[in-house]
């Protein structure tokens, strides 16, 4: 969401913004004006749902640059990382979850749909289909309880690029921490066989993920 003018008239503020799909024109008044500046922060979706809820309705108007909203099908295509915990993983999907949220800001399970009674690829219990965010960005996960031939690969991993030399190496030690492996130690790759960098590490977490660390420059 980009802010693109905002100006105060008398004891009005009127802002002008857009989203990628909306463009919005607000003129409030003063006495929510810090409600309605922090809910700005909020993803769109949430974004909305908070302006729904004020009281001062009344005293803005909402406009749209275009007539109708994009439907799915109009919307961009994208992409997003998913992680299917079978064989020995399987049930450990919810935990996972928890330990990577733990280990960024901004991070949060969205949510978690279990399996019904007598569906088939799992139980009650498991995680038919969750989905999280680490800083932000979303991930997908599913658990299974086939007999899968196949699990997780060091040929896939999630890249961590960090300004913080700091970070980098409190991440290392989190993911390499009960069980990991280490595949690449951190350390100077800026010359030699790998050549990523000042600060660079390969791990793989307990849980069969693994992760590519990298200290930026």
């Amino acid at each position: 969401m980009k802010v693109q003018t905002v100006f105060l008239v008398s004891k009005t503020l009127r802002i002008d913004f857009q989203t990628p799909y909306f463009r919005f024109f607000l003129a409030l008044n003063g006495v929510e004006l810090p409600t309605f500046l922090t809910s700005l922060n909020r993803p769109f979706e949430k974004f909305v749902k908070h302006l729904n809820q004020l009281t001062f309705a009344k005293n803005f108007g909402t406009y749209y640059s275009n007539k109708q909203a994009l439907t799915k099908k109009d919307q961009p295509m994208k992409t997003t990382t998913f992680l299917t915990f079978v064989g020995d993983l399987c049930g450990k999907a919810k935990e996972a979850m928890e330990f990577y949220i733990s280990l960024f800001p901004n991070s949060e399970i969205k949510s978690i749909t279990h399996y019904a009674p007598g569906e088939g690829g799992g139980t009650p219990e498991l995680v038919k289909y969750g989905v999280f965010t680490l800083n932000g960005t979303e991930y997908r996960v599913s658990e299974s309880n086939y007999d899968h031939k196949w699990s997780f690969s060091p040929g896939v991993s999630l890249f961590v690029d960090s300004p913080s030399e700091q970070e980098i190496e409190t991440l290392f030690e989190k993911l390499v921490a009960n069980d990991g492996m280490v595949m690449v130690p951190l350390d100077n790759y800026e010359t030699g066989d790998y050549g990523f960098g000042k600060k660079f590490g390969w791990v793989q977490d307990k849980y069969g993920i693994s992760w590519q660390v990298n200290l930026e420059d």
